[in-house]
């Protein structure tokens, strides 16, 4: 692990599709979500809001966290639906490699049409064993006091820590 690694997400990640929507996977020394990003001052602490999940076409998140802890803040709220692409009329005569996005728009599909989507939030063990001597700090998924994960039927929520999942 590289102790001054910073991660900063200053962009948009898309995955959006036609049917299935995009799979993202996301690995830091830590993970905070909630609705004010904590201030964090060394800057290895990947901070989201509950709306980085609502935008970009995903229908799967897996979020570890490799060297500390993976929280959800009090009074946080995911609620998890994939948005797919639908087609235009013009579709049709688009050339092959065109960017989707200029012939098809963004909707939520009704839920029995959408594939489910699934949450995943866990710690490595890695996290817990390279800080031993820190055992109050590593290894724990937090979630938040008055938080709400949230998916359709079908959908997936998972938290995995080596040490405890604090609910």
């Amino acid at each position: 692990l590289v102790p001054s690694a910073a991660v900063r997400l200053d962009g948009d990640l898309l995955g959006y599709a036609l049917a299935r929507g995009g799979a993202m996977s996301l690995t830091a020394r830590r993970i905070a979500i909630g609705a004010v990003p904590p201030q964090d001052g060394d800057g290895q602490t990947l901070a989201l809001t509950p709306t980085f999940f609502q935008r970009g076409g995903f229908h799967s998140y897996n979020l570890t966290s490799n060297a500390g802890d993976a929280a959800i803040a009090d009074g946080t709220a995911l609620r998890l639906s994939a948005v797919n692409l639908v087609l235009d009329s013009s579709a049709s005569g688009q050339a092959t490699g065109a960017d989707m996005l200029g012939f098809a728009s963004t909707t939520l599909l009704p839920e029995h049409l959408r594939r489910a989507s699934s949450f995943s939030l866990n710690v490595s063990g890695g996290a817990y064993e390279s800080n031993a001597s820190n055992l109050a700090n590593v290894g724990v998924v937090r979630i938040g006091a008055s938080s709400q994960l949230e998916t359709e039927s079908r959908g997936q929520i998972a938290l995995s820590a080596p040490t405890s999942v604090l609910i």
